[in-house]
């Protein structure tokens, strides 16, 4: 279909409202990936999925690595392999509701911890007691370890969530790095005056002089950055 220009899309949600119509504008990397993940979570199509023939993803043939020519120390990825993980994380049986209602929970409480609904319970990483903390207004009735397998990280669910907020926490961690999220994107970047462009150069190249900086003739600020997700491939 033609692409369709935001301007239009957001008139006619606005339209629809005004009809009486619960109408909203849903961002998402591509209808592909959209529809495949609403196929996964319906009740009548999930399991259905799973019999289709020439679903399994193809594995990666070996090929050796061409030699290097040239004097810049680059290193060029798609991709790092995570190769362990936690086993376990904490699972809490309360009446508190989904991620929103958590999340003003936690900034109630005043605690650190990351939490995920799933759907047997509130899962949750960090310290017991501001786990307690958080959720107790919500009249927790079981407190209990909850096993988190390969298995549980192939689609998305409240599992791989945790996974992936507790990596990308730990990333933004190292010195002169932030994270942003802006929707379902997460972003990485650089504090600027921290990190030095000169880090990515050596004695016989130079390929970076600037990071970061201002859009010359606007008040445009600009910085590069580098998008994170976490995705199950190849087992």
């Amino acid at each position: 279909m033609p692409p369709v220009s935001v301007c239009h899309q957001v008139s006619t949600i606005v339209r629809a409202r005004t009809l009486g119509i619960d109408a909203h504008l849903v961002e998402t990397a591509s209808f592909d990936e959209l529809f495949s993940d609403l196929l996964r979570f319906l009740p009548q199509t999930a399991d259905k999925l799973a019999s289709l023939t020439g679903t399994a993803r193809p594995r990666l043939a070996t090929a050796k690595l061409r030699p290097s020519t040239g004097a810049v120390p680059a290193i060029r990825m798609n991709a790092l392999a995570v190769t362990s993980g936690p086993a376990l994380c904490r699972i809490v049986d309360c009446a508190i509701g989904g991620d929103n209602e958590i999340e003003e929970a936690i900034a109630k409480a005043g605690v650190d911890i990351i939490v995920h609904r799933a759907r047997d319970g509130v899962l949750a990483f960090r310290r017991d007691n501001d786990i307690r903390k958080a959720l107790e207004p919500f009249g927790i009735k079981a407190f209990d370890h909850h096993p988190l397998s390969s298995r549980r990280l192939i689609k998305e669910g409240g599992e791989r969530a945790l996974v992936r907020d507790a990596l990308f926490r730990a990333i933004a961690g190292q010195p002169g790095l932030t994270l942003e999220r802006r929707g379902n994107r997460v972003r990485l970047r650089p504090v600027p005056g921290e990190v030095k462009p000169s880090i990515f150069n050596s004695d016989s190249a130079k390929p970076v002089d600037i990071i970061s900086g201002t859009v010359p003739k606007t008040d445009v600020v600009w910085s590069e950055a580098c998008g994170l997700c976490v995705d199950y491939r190849l087992e």
